[in-house]
């Protein structure tokens, strides 16, 4: 779904040309422990029905505190069970990671409503505002029904950035009392952005909507806080000497 998605947004892959806008990284393929995100700026995380594993926590934390003032790191994480998967303070449990990386806290219950949310909806805040995404199952044999995570927002006086609401659960939708569908937080060194909803779940419709439309929300997000993601190419550069000053030029593609 994500790859599918950063195709229609003009980010493909084409050997045969020579391009590669971004990396596939199959995280099954390797030893838990050998892997290091911080050469990446932005990352999109895909998810399966568990949570993460201690492995997995921690590369995720070490990419999100790599990241600096001038190159701030993105991450996006779309997954419907890590709010719930994670409560607790012991190793295993590590609420810590879904409070101070995803900013998220548990809400009064699990799901936005009793029983899935197939075609409920979403409204976006702090990301993509004001438009609207359906949540819709698959329909593929033996997949389950979206059953999306409710949350709070988590801030506390050791916890930098400013988290904000990025998506809301439609009020005529859901019947929880928290309605918060997604986190977006901004800080000095990283954006990160965390929807409690599967990637496969937005539903696509029409041109622009559905994963499409959540990744250009989220796209907006990091540029408009100093998380440049458009994947762009040097086509030239002078610099001309200039008294006591240099003038610098360049072009990109």
């Amino acid at each position: 779904s994500v790859m599918k998605a950063l195709m229609d947004l003009g980010w493909g892959n084409n050997p045969d040309q020579g391009a590669y806008n971004y990396d596939v990284f199959d995280r099954s393929v390797w030893e838990d422990r050998a892997v290091d995100y911080g050469m990446y700026r932005t990352l999109f995380w895909a998810d399966d029905q568990n949570g993460l594993t201690r492995e997995q926590r921690d590369d995720l934390r070490n990419f999100v505190s790599s990241g600096t003032a001038r190159l701030k790191h993105n991450l996006a994480i779309s997954s419907q069970e890590l709010v719930a998967a994670h409560q607790g303070m012991a190793i295993v449990d590590d609420q810590d990671f879904v409070n101070r990386v995803l900013r998220a806290r548990t809400a009064n219950q699990d799901n936005p409503t009793v029983g899935d949310y197939d075609g409920g909806r979403i409204v976006g805040e702090a990301v993509a505002r004001n438009t609207v995404e359906i949540v819709q199952a698959t329909g593929v044999a033996g997949d389950d029904a979206p059953m999306p995570a409710v949350m709070n927002l988590f801030s506390d006086g050791q916890t930098s950035g400013i988290a904000l609401t990025a998506y809301r659960y439609h009020p005529d939708d859901h019947t929880s009392q928290s309605d918060i569908a997604g986190t977006a937080t901004a800080s000095l060194t990283s954006n990160v952005v965390y929807m409690g909803i599967d990637w496969r779940h937005f539903r696509r419709g029409v041109a622009f909507d559905g994963v499409e439309g959540v990744l250009r929300g989220i796209v907006d997000f990091f540029d408009e806080n100093n998380g440049s993601v458009v994947p762009v190419e040097l086509v030239s550069f002078d610099a001309e000497a200039r008294g006591s000053n240099v003038d610098v030029f360049w072009s990109t593609s």
